[in-house]
């Protein structure tokens, strides 16, 4: 338990001292112009981040997955999966659609980000930005999925391989609005792919988990119901 606090508390810590040195690296590479519009169209990902990834499929879905079975838990983690995934995709879609629209909601009235070029560079961060929210909701997925086997390095440390890749590309390619609509999206794609290996190991483990409890009870079994149970890596 301790051990798994440290983690977490490690990670956290980590995840937000990048996160200083990337507002670091954003505030002292790219104009004031390209900030504005930037923060602008990151608000759209933000607002449905919530909704969407983190919040929402943490908080709900970690409970549910603990008081599965393991293979109920394995069936339910394909469905959400792929509800989340058709989800995410239709936001995409209305979001790349009406991303004009959405910008003239986000843009207030006589600001300098209503002229036609900045307001441009609003749409395109826009769009540029959408993609992030499918990445972040995978990794927010991946990492329920890991918490509820209270495996809680690879999703306490994910957010710094997020912050690492935003800041290499802000570094290598400053003033530029398309790599800093890519340090965000690339970011949350590193942010998922990181805890994928992790993921790979889990059916092992709990086939072993499993194989464990059922080789402890074998002791309190009759002699021929002893002799059928087998563990279910040999099945």
């Amino acid at each position: 338990m301790l051990k798994n606090v440290l983690t977490v508390m490690l990670g956290t810590f980590s995840s937000r001292v990048f996160g200083l040195l990337r507002q670091a690296v954003f505030n002292a590479l790219f104009p004031d112009a390209l900030k504005d519009a930037f923060n602008v169209a990151y608000r759209v990902p933000n607002l449905l981040r919530e909704l969407l990834a983190e919040g929402a499929v943490q908080n709900a879905l970690i409970p549910v997955l603990k008081g599965l079975s393991e293979e109920e838990a394995r069936r339910f983690s394909r469905r959400f999966g792929a509800f989340l995934l058709g989800i995410n995709l239709m936001a995409l879609g209305l979001g790349y659609l009406f991303a004009p629209q959405i910008a003239l909601l986000l843009v207030a009235p006589g600001s300098h980000l209503r002229e036609a070029e900045s307001f441009q560079q609003v749409v395109f961060l826009i769009r540029l930005l959408l993609p992030f929210l499918l990445f972040i909701s995978m990794a927010a997925l991946f990492s329920a999925l890991l918490q509820a086997q209270e495996r809680f390095g690879p999703s306490s440390f994910a957010p710094v391989a997020f912050n690492l890749v935003s800041i290499l590309l802000m570094a290598l390619w400053p003033q530029d609005p398309t790599a800093l609509g890519l340090s965000v999206t690339l970011g949350g794609v590193f942010q998922a792919l990181i805890q994928l290996p992790f993921l790979k190991g889990r059916r092992s483990r709990m086939r072993k988990t499993t194989c464990w409890k059922l080789s402890a009870s074998r002791r309190w079994l009759p002699g021929a119901t002893r002799r059928r149970a087998i563990c279910g890596a040999k099945r």
